[in-house]
């Protein structure tokens, strides 16, 4: 029995949609910036395509859309908190989600004094295991240069409630992980490709050689199963997603 791991056309649309604002507002130079790419203008600028909202009541869509933005997103190495993002846009509710899904606040996912994006985050989660709890800064982070200088900040949290929902949320935010890691490994696969057939070496092109093209096509057919593993889960995920949405 074989499965269709085809996109519809909503779905491709996403795609499209995504490509064409990395495209214009996230080109390869502004990845080597000082910033690390980063920057709270793009982020509100894409939040505006109303991506940022999807899998949630108002933006509509559920996993399989979802992978596919990811996709997409990891294909141009767009840069920021999405995994972050998608978990807590299954936690909050009214004006914060309003304000997470329209890019004004930001959300950190994090455990111990080490936090992602914790200098421009408004909302923080802590995660223990499969548990998720709200979290609240006890001091002023205090910001942290990375090597990929993303905006990470030391901090100590005082733990909040349990999310009820926070399983579901973090099954979410692993799906999306997967995804987008998956499709930034292909791209970089590719460059990588590219590169071995032009690099020559005594004479030959270095992707000629067995040390280097065997491992290349370990990695290929490794990173089709990932991604074809992702759209699986994403499509089984789909049907208790619309469930729990629609109780």
């Amino acid at each position: 029995m074989s499965i269709d791991l085809s996109l519809d056309d909503d779905q491709r649309a996403i795609v499209a949609a995504v490509e064409r604002f990395c495209a214009d507002h996230c080109p390869a130079e502004a990845l080597k910036g000082s910033d690390g790419g980063f920057s709270l203008a793009r982020w509100r600028a894409f939040a505006e395509l109303g991506f940022l909202a999807l899998c949630t009541e108002e933006g509509g869509g559920g996993p399989v859309e979802l992978v596919a933005l990811m996709e997409a997103l990891g294909r141009a190495a767009f840069p920021g908190p999405l995994i972050d993002h998608v978990l807590a846009s299954q936690l909050l509710q009214g004006e914060e989600l309003a304000q997470l899904v329209s890019g004004e606040a930001i959300a950190s996912l994090g455990s111990g004094d080490m936090w992602p994006f914790a200098p421009v985050a408004r909302f923080f989660f802590e995660c223990e295991g499969d548990r998720v709890y709200r979290a609240y800064p006890d001091a002023e982070v205090q910001p942290v240069q990375t090597l990929g200088a993303e905006p990470w900040g030391m901090l100590t949290v005082r733990r909040g409630s349990l999310m009820e929902r926070g399983p579901r949320a973090l099954c979410l935010s692993q799906l999306a992980r997967a995804a987008y890691a998956t499709a930034a490994a292909r791209a970089l696969l590719v460059q990588t490709a590219e590169h071995v057939r032009t690099r020559e070496q005594f004479g030959r092109a270095i992707g000629t050689f067995q040390a280097v093209a065997h491992p290349l096509a370990d990695c290929s057919i490794a990173l089709g199963s990932a991604a074809a593993l992702a759209r699986i889960a994403a499509g089984r995920m789909g049907d208790d997603f619309e469930q729990v949405a629609s109780a």
